[in-house]
């Protein structure tokens, strides 16, 4: 059960971090069921950016010409799908990659990429991880899941529930703003 202000939330941090404005064109990629279709869709309504939205059987057959025809400059996507989409020739202004690990290779594919991570009990994400710098890549062995998005809290916590040290594997835990109240009909 997602609140309203939750979603919003998220929203609004999402556009900042991926520099959304008036004029820029976002490829629907998720599909209504998915908790990022609510995230590109957002993108779109809150600022006034076009959002072009395609069938399945053209986004899975199609997506390099849509891209290039409709001059797309944000996609949102998982990884697997990123790393599988060939266009080598073509530069976007942000990539969001959520869903799944976000793997060096694919952080190196494309300039500007948001990793968004967020469990199911957040809203879309409760952590992002922007890489714009190439060259700090290489002193990385993995992608991180990031810091905590505005309005929201994170901590590594040991098995009492007491906050461990920085290094220290523990569980994560989330609060704030992102948080839903519950699952429906589950108390």
């Amino acid at each position: 059960m997602i609140e309203h202000a939750s979603v919003i939330n998220h929203a609004y941090n999402i556009i900042h971090k991926a520099h959304v404005v008036a004029g820029d064109v976002i490829l629907q990629f998720s599909p209504l069921v998915f908790d990022a279709f609510v995230e590109q869709f957002t993108m779109a309504l809150f600022t006034g950016s076009t959002l072009v939205i395609p069938s399945k059987e053209e986004l899975l057959n199609n997506t390099a010409n849509i891209v290039r025809e409709y001059k797309v400059t944000h996609l949102d996507a998982v990884p697997a799908f990123l790393s599988e989409l060939e266009l080598d020739d073509y530069e976007f202004k942000c990539v969001i990659s959520g869903g799944d690990k976000c793997s060096l290779n694919l952080a190196k594919k494309y300039k500007n990429l948001i990793n968004d991570y967020g469990p199911t009990e957040t809203t879309i994400s409760a952590v992002q991880y922007s890489i714009t710098d190439l060259d700090y890549l290489s002193s990385l062995t993995n992608i991180p899941i990031g810091t905590p998005i505005a309005n929201v809290t994170c901590y590594i916590l040991d098995q009492k529930q007491q906050l461990l040290p920085i290094g220290v594997i523990g569980e994560l835990y989330i609060g704030g703003a992102g948080v839903a109240r519950g699952y429906l009909n589950q108390p």
